[in-house]
């Protein structure tokens, strides 16, 4: 949809687009916009019982049996097939849904007032940075915490809790399936993921 495209109708999803949700709380009281929110796609992007006949199914399965039954109807006017980008896991190259999740944020501009001031007690290098992260800071959004994926690189080691000198040190992903409390090396490898290296995932899953 562009400015010069014509008249048309713009579909607004804002439980699936920060943009939507904006425009709705333009026209909603902006605190009640999320009550009025309908998001019928759990965590593993699958239909709620708020879509009875697609429940269980993947949102992107079901899309040609629903454009059917659509069509069934007589409720289709066109149908086109757009080739643009689209994001994908790096994990598993999956395809990603945007969705609104319930998370903890921090109001970075009720804090800015401690925030900024403290930029002067830390040293930058080069000290030009400091000016940057003060723009940065005067009109940060609200930081969101929470988090739904495990990142990091954790030091492989395993310290217990009765004896300090008794420690597992993990090498390598054989040795952490063979000190795996589940007893099945099979389990283990299934749910234990490389971040971010695919290939490794795959070969892991074959095994």
């Amino acid at each position: 949809m562009t400015t010069d495209s014509g008249t048309g109708i713009v579909h607004i999803a804002p439980a699936f687009g920060q943009d939507d949700l904006d425009i709705v709380k333009t026209i909603l009281p902006k605190d009640d916009a999320n009550n009025w929110l309908f998001l019928p796609v759990d965590d593993y992007a699958e239909f709620t019982s708020d879509v009875p006949n697609w429940k269980g199914i993947r949102c992107y399965d079901a899309n040609k049996d629903i454009i059917q039954d659509l069509k069934k109807d007589n409720k289709i006017v066109a149908q086109n097939t757009l080739n643009h980008s689209y994001p994908h896991c790096r994990r598993c190259e999956t395809p990603l849904i945007y969705k609104a999740m319930t998370s903890r944020f921090i109001k970075e501009q009720n804090i800015a007032q401690s925030t900024i001031p403290a930029l002067d007690t830390i040293s930058f290098t080069p000290n030009s940075i400091k000016n940057r992260f003060r723009d940065v800071l005067k009109s940060a959004p609200d930081w969101n915490v929470s988090r739904n994926r495990y990142r990091g690189a954790p030091i492989p080691i395993w310290q217990s809790d009765k004896n300090p000198e008794e420690r597992i040190i993990v090498k390598n992903l054989e040795d952490l399936y063979i000190h795996s409390k589940t007893g099945s090396a099979n389990i283990t490898k299934n749910i234990f993921v490389v971040h971010a290296e695919k290939a490794k995932n795959d070969a892991i899953s074959k095994k």
